[in-house]
This record gives structure tokens, sequence and C-alpha cells, in this order.
């Protein structure tokens, strides 16, 4: 029997617009608002605007954590949502960032956890 300890979404958008993808504080509370729909709880956040174009961001959950990686100069992020527990459904809160920054999104779902 195996034992799933959390949901994690591995995703990639493209095609997005570069101007969005280099705004921080528009992704801050995009990323903010989409965990919250889902259910989780947002503990704090660490970013970095690299130069000339670029942003980190990471957020820690109370459920585990929230990360987008933005290339703005290939239209293009990553976002990694992992979340423990039944009570986060991470689906949620990528769907919610994905109606924000728009472009087109692919993404892996993958069960985290110990057999036994």
């Amino acid at each position: 029997m195996k034992k799933v300890l959390g949901k994690h979404l591995i995703c990639e958008f493209w095609e997005i617009d570069p101007d969005i993808l280099n705004d921080s504080l528009l992704l801050i509370k995009t990323l903010q608002e989409g965990c919250e729909s889902a259910g989780a709880t947002v503990l704090g956040h660490l970013e970095h605007q690299f130069d000339p174009q670029g942003i980190t961001i990471i957020l820690l959950l109370s459920e585990s954590h929230c990360s987008i990686h933005t290339y703005p100069e290939l239209q293009y992020a990553s976002v990694d949502i992992f979340t423990c527990g039944d009570e986060v459904e991470p689906q949620v809160a990528l769907e919610y960032i994905h109606d924000k920054i728009g472009g087109k999104m692919k993404f892996r779902r993958i069960e985290r956890g110990i057999p036994y």
C-alpha cells in the first residue's frame, strides 16, 4: 500500500507577455492568491529580480512551497507547486495562476510519499 504524503505539480508556461514575467509585484500577488484559493496557508516569500530581466519567487506554505522562475526573453516560466496532506489541491492554484498570467501551459502531477 502506498501512502501519498503530497501532490507535486511541475509546470511549464510559454508564450507569456514578457512584461508580466518581469513584474515581481504582480507575480507575488498571483502566486499568493492562487495558493490561498486552493486552501493553502502562505507563511512568507523570497524573491530575486535578475539583471537585466527575470525573476525567481518562492512562497513558503504551511503545506510546503510554490515557486516561479521567469525568462521574459523566452516568454517562458516554470512553476512548481508542492502541497502536503489532503486539504489543499494544487491544481486549483495552478489554474488561478494560468488565468492571471496567460499563455500556454502543460504540467505533470506527481504523488509524493514513501511506499509502505
